[in-house]
């Protein structure tokens, strides 16, 4: 229906830029004709079109997973860049189309939405026991990020690069796999989750469904950029299809059943080049084309990585690394409970009553924790998603035996490690405190960098030290803190 709507529009823009050549005298002794046909186009088309819209208002939107703030990690959509790609691709097993939608962000990056397409958007299927199965179609919100990472840094002419794989996603598009909104997750992801709920509560405790094997999706997507202009991949019956990119950043987008062995489920991957496997071919102007190997059943990176043509240099300037060196700061701070603010950047012992805006922070099942507290002064301006900072910390080296708890605890010392990054605009001169947990199982010093990292080529949100060819890094700082 949607695509009717678009035919008469089409037609009727034609229709008037058909006439934009005669004299305004001519013009408008046509202007009262016009409107009869407009209103006459309008009346045919009326019942249907309310009716759509009434179905579409129908189901309830998907909306934000948390608050959204334009300084944190991925910003709020701009609306006036949101874009609705004219990409569909058929479900396996029918039904609604997938399609997908751009959009540009407060904090510079370019975000893909991928979902079930009707009516001039992307959403959600009240199916796979989503939205009680009601069969409607639930609009996503612009805010609403079906995965956080299918965003990236545009290049210098802000196209984008990126491809993702979502392996054991339902067939109702619902990518928030049960946590806060409803619907069926993969079966080993349930198993999981079911059997982690604390067991004083488990009679209470309503399991979560796992979706049917039949249910489950592969979907690969991506932008390739400027140049590419198809993908050859394979369908869902097993033969392989050539389709055409779309947009100046070469959107695609690969629906199949699931065929993945069922560790594989509900887990997402990210490269610069599409996937080796599913992504046999593809093509860029002047005849040129990159060809990715047959493999197995696993989702590789890398197998005959495709190179960024058409990738324009973002320019991004370095300050020097005495322009970033800074004090660092760390230390332990022991409680019988930790909480963190909804955006998820603070985290604080609240060994009492959760402070207003947190919320409580359990660590299920594994080893006792303890919070190590990073802090020090940004001496430049962080803008935007294009530089961050970027920490890394060693593990402990003595292990110790009352925590290890059956083979539960964590591998220790220097050769093991954690890290994060930093996910908020800062002024220069403003203090940055980010924490890290770290397992009581694990006792001894720890040992911490601190760098800055300016992104100059595709790069995901994902926590990533400097990467010759993607970033830049200046060493701000260093610390030592004791896990007694």
């Amino acid at each position: 229906m949607n695509d009717y709507f678009d035919h008469i529009e089409r037609e009727l823009r034609t229709a008037v830029r058909a006439r934009a050549h005669l004299p305004w005298y001519v013009r408008l002794r046509l202007r009262h004709s016009r409107a009869l046909v407009v209103v006459l186009a309008g009346m045919i088309i009326a019942g249907p079109a309310l009716a759509a819209v009434s179905l579409l208002r129908g189901g309830s939107p998907v909306v934000p997973n948390g608050p959204r703030t334009p300084n944190a990690f991925n910003g709020v959509a701009v609306r006036k860049t949101v874009e609705m790609l004219p990409l569909r691709t058929a479900d396996p097993a029918g039904g609604r189309p997938w399609g997908m939608r751009l959009r540009r962000t407060t904090r510079g990056l370019l975000c893909m939405q991928i979902g079930r397409a009707a009516f001039g958007t992307v959403g959600a299927v009240g199916r796979d026991d989503a939205f009680t199965n009601d069969g409607r179609f639930h609009p996503f919100s612009v805010d609403y990020q079906p995965d956080p990472n299918a965003c990236v840094v545009p290049d210098g002419h802000g196209n984008g690069f990126l491809n993702v794989a979502e392996i054991g996603i339902p067939a109702s598009a619902l990518f928030i796999n049960g946590r806060s909104a409803s619907g069926c997750i993969p079966y080993q992801t349930a198993a999981r989750a079911n059997a982690s709920a604390p067991t004083h509560v488990r009679p209470r405790h309503r399991p979560l469904p796992a979706c049917p094997a039949a249910d489950l999706r592969e979907i690969y997507y991506g932008l390739l950029g400027p140049d590419a202009v198809s993908v050859t991949h394979l369908t869902s019956a097993g033969g392989l299809a050539t389709t055409p990119t779309v947009g100046p950043d070469g959107a695609y987008l690969i629906v199949l059943p699931d065929r993945r062995p069922t560790s594989q489920n509900d887990t997402s991957t990210y490269g610069s080049s599409p996937f080796a496997g599913s992504i046999r071919e593809v093509a860029y102007r002047n005849g040129r084309t990159c060809r990715l190997p047959v493999t197995g059943g696993r989702v590789e990176i890398g197998q005959g990585s495709c190179r960024l043509l058409g990738y324009t240099p973002t320019g991004a300037h370095a300050p020097t690394v005495a322009q970033v060196r800074t004090p660092i700061t760390a230390r332990i701070l022991p409680s019988t409970r930790y909480c963190d603010e909804d955006l998820g950047e603070v985290v604080i012992a609240c060994p009492g009553a959760l402070p207003p805006g947190f919320r409580a922070v359990g660590n299920g099942r594994g080893p006792a924790i303890t919070l190590v507290q990073i802090s020090f002064i940004s001496r430049v301006p962080i803008t935007n998603s294009h530089s961050y900072y970027y920490i890394q910390m060693t593990r402990a080296p003595y292990t110790d035996p009352r925590y290890a708890r059956g083979g539960n605890g964590e591998q220790c010392g220097p050769d093991n490690g954690d890290f994060g990054q930093t996910n908020f605009d800062y002024a220069a001169g403003e203090r940055v405190t980010f924490s890290m947990f770290e397992s009581l199982s694990c006792r001894g010093p720890i040992h911490g960098d601190v760098s800055l990292v300016i992104d100059t080529g595709p790069s995901t949100q994902a926590p990533m030290p400097a990467v010759k060819g993607q970033s830049l890094g200046r060493d701000v700082g260093h610390f030592t803190v004791n896990v007694p």
